[in-house]
């Protein structure tokens, strides 16, 4: 069996124990036998000396082996000591590193995504900020298309008198000015009211239509109070400033 370089001492202590035993075994056969025979006593102190001297070698051996064997450890643990730390700290250095790179590469990729969610944030609320721009427009664009059909014949358009103006018992009044007779504040409601439900007198031998139910015999309640609002919308945009 093959031993390694750290059982070698071991092993030789192990052997010489053995021979150890072998020696005291031999030396008392050896005085037994010379005492049954009878022998002298030189022959009886010769065997004590040889057995005393078996024990001395053995006794030197086993302990150079264990001597041996300290040394061996105390070898091994001082290379461990070395060796230990050594790789310790490289995988430190490696376990730092791989994990520099990647909080490195987790705030790129963060900073990123942050970067594409702000830009595309950013379009979102432009796009937002035109919907109501696009919306007014459209909305202004439409009331100027009611005032044109159904209030410009009388109250004209600017600074033009209307073609029914001369037909009427009071000159229909200038509705750019209703803002500036109203302590310059655009009376949305009253404005909106009067529409609705007519009654001012001047246009000719009528007074003036209730505009909401006029529209409603063409169009459901919702599309005309949508009318009536753009209108309204239209008028306040046209106030003299």
């Amino acid at each position: 069996m093959s031993k390694s370089a750290n059982d070698t001492p071991l092993y030789c202590a192990a052997i010489s124990a053995g021979a150890f035993l072998l020696l005291l075994a031999g030396g008392a056969a050896a005085f037994a036998e010379q005492s049954n025979s009878a022998q002298s006593n030189d022959a009886i102190t010769d065997a004590g000396e040889d057995a005393k001297v078996a024990i001395d070698a053995a006794k030197k051996a086993a302990l150079k082996a264990i001597e041996r064997a300290r040394r061996a450890v105390k070898d091994a643990i001082d290379k461990a000591r070395i060796v230990i730390p050594r790789a310790i700290d490289n995988t430190q250095h490696r376990t730092t590193e791989v994990l520099d790179k990647a909080q490195r590469s987790t705030e790129e990729l963060f900073d990123k995504t942050e970067d594409a969610t702000n830009d595309a944030l950013g379009k979102v609320q432009e796009a937002i900020d035109q919907v109501p721009k696009a919306t007014s427009d459209q909305k202004l664009k439409a009331g100027e298309q009611t005032y044109q059909a159904y209030c410009a014949l009388c109250h004209g358009i600017g600074a033009r008198p209307g073609m029914f103006a001369e037909a009427l018992k009071m000159p229909a009044p200038d509705l750019t000015q209703i803002a500036k007779h109203n302590g310059g504040g655009f009376p949305k409601e009253k404005v909106e009211r009067i529409i609705r439900d007519g009654g001012i007198s001047g246009h000719g031998t009528m007074r003036l239509l209730a505009w909401e139910s006029y529209f409603q015999e063409d169009m459901p309640p919702e599309a005309a109070d949508r009318k009536i609002d753009e209108l309204v919308s239209y008028l306040e945009s046209q106030q003299a400033r």
